[in-house]
C-alpha cells in the first residue's frame, strides 16, 4: 500500500484527524499510461451513505477481479483536503478473500456532524499504471412519501414490534414512507413514550402545542391534561414520572395516538407544501426535488411552516442556515440520516 508523505504543522481537524499545512509526495491519482487492458475494478462503501446520527464503522470497499496487491494505490479527500494517511493510520484492513479479489478498509467510530456537508471522495489503482477508478460516499436521501415497504426493525434502537405496526398502519394509511416515520420517532424520542422536552413537546412524536393545534381540530375528544403547556418543566415531568398525568388523560403519552397524530401532522404539511403555490416556492429556491420537499416538511415539523416558508424566501437554497429555524439544520439531516440508514443499511 502505499501512502502519501506527510510532514508539517497540523491544520484543520477533520472527521479523519487533523490535516497537515505542508504536504510532500504525489497530490493526485493521475490515470497511468499503461495500455493494458484490466478488468474493471469497483469501490464501494458502507453504510452506503454518510451517516449523520451518529458515530458508525466506515468503510471502503475495493473490488479487483486482479486482486488486490499490497502496494496499491489510494487516495481519500476530505472536502478537498487530503486526508490519506489520517485514514489509512486507522483503518482496519480484512479481507475474507485469499486472492483479495475484495478488500475492506474499516474506520471505526467515524462521526460526520449533520451541522456542517461532507465531501468524501476514494481514488484506487491497482499499480502506477492502472487508470484510477473513483466513488464519492454521498450525503443520505430519504422521501417523506410512501415506498410500498414496511419496517419491521430499526437498528440501534429496542422499538416494540406493536410500535413499529402502528408507524405502518398509519404511514400507509396517509401515504408516507413508514422509515420517514419511524426515523422521525427515533430523533424525536428514541422510541421512549414517555418522552418530555423543555418546551413541553412529549410522547414518541414529541407533537408541540403548534402541531396540536392542528390535529385536535380533527380529533377534539383526545383526551388533553388541563393547562399542561403552563406547568413548568421540572413539576411536569414529576407528574409525568409519578403517574399523575398519563395516556388516560394526555393523548400525547399514549403511544397509539402520539403515532396517529404526529403521522396526521406530517401528513397535514405534506398536503400544505403540495400546494401549488406552495410547491411553485419550494422549486424556485431549491428546485422540483422530492428530497426538497420532505426536507421542507420536516423543517415545518420542527419549527413551524410560517417560519420555513420565511427562511425559503429570505435565503434561498441557504434556507436551512436562517437563525429563525434554530436546530432546523441538524434535525433535518438526522432524521434523513435515519431514515436512510435504517432502510438502506448493509452490514
Amino acid at each position: 500500500m502505499i501512502l502519501l508523505n506527510v510532514v508539517g504543522c497540523v491544520g484543520p481537524t477533520t472527521p479523519f484527524g487533523a490535516v497537515s499545512l505542508f504536504k510532500r509526495g504525489p497530490a493526485s491519482l493521475e490515470d497511468g499510461n499503461s495500455s493494458v487492458l484490466r478488468p474493471t475494478a469497483r469501490v464501494r462503501f458502507t453504510p452506503e451513505r454518510q451517516v449523520l446520527h451518529g458515530p458508525t464503522t466506515f468503510s471502503v470497499i475495493i473490488e479487483d477481479p486482479d486482486g488486490v496487491p499490497d502496494d496499491f494505490h489510494l487516495k481519500v479527500t476530505y472536502n478537498d483536503q487530503d486526508v490519506t494517511q489520517q485514514f489509512l493510520s486507522q483503518a482496519e484492513v480484512t479481507s475474507a478473500d485469499p486472492l483479495r479479489h475484495e478488500l475492506r478498509l474499516s474506520a471505526h467510530f467515524l462521526r460526520l456532524l449533520p451541522m456542517r456537508s461532507h465531501k468524501v471522495k476514494v481514488a484506487y489503482k491497482h499499480d502506477a499504471d492502472a487508470k484510477a477508478v473513483t466513488a464519492e460516499y454521498l450525503p443520505p436521501t430519504c422521501s417523506a412519501l410512501a415506498n410500498n415497504q414496511m419496517v419491521f426493525t430499526v437498528p440501534e434502537f429496542e422499538a416494540p414490534l406493536t410500535i413499529l405496526q402502528l408507524i405502518n398502519r398509519h404511514a400507509v394509511q396517509k401515504k408516507l414512507n413508514p422509515y420517514f416515520v419511524a426515523a422521525l420517532v427515533a430523533q424525536e424520542s428514541g422510541f421512549d413514550s414517555r418522552a418530555l422536552s423543555s418546551n413541553h413537546a412529549m410522547g414518541l412524536t414529541q407533537v408541540t402545542a403548534l402541531g396540536e393545534a392542528e390535529i385536535i381540530r380533527k380529533f377534539a375528544d383526545w383526551p388533553r391534561y388541563p393547562g399542561v403547556s403552563e406547568i413548568p418543566y421540572p413539576l411536569l415531568k414529576l407528574q409525568i414520572a409519578g403517574g399523575r398525568i398519563h395516556s388516560g388523560n394526555e393523548w400525547r403519552l399514549d403511544p397509539a395516538l402520539s403515532i396517529q397524530g404526529g403521522v396526521e401532522y406530517l401528513s397535514y404539511l405534506s398536503e400544505y407544501w403540495s400546494r401549488p403555490e406552495k410547491r411553485a416556492q419550494i422549486e424556485k429556491n431549491l428546485g422540483p426535488s422530492e428530497t426538497a420537499l420532505s426536507e421542507v416538511v420536516l423543517a415545518s415539523y420542527n419549527s413551524g411552516a410560517t417560519r420555513v416558508s420565511n427562511a425559503l424566501e429570505s435565503d434561498g437554497k441557504k434556507w436551512l442556515e436562517n437563525e429563525e429555524l434554530g436546530e432546523a439544520q441538524k434535525y433535518v439531516r438526522r432524521v434523513v440520516s435515519y431514515c436512510d440508514y435504517f432502510e438502506h443499511r448493509r452490514d
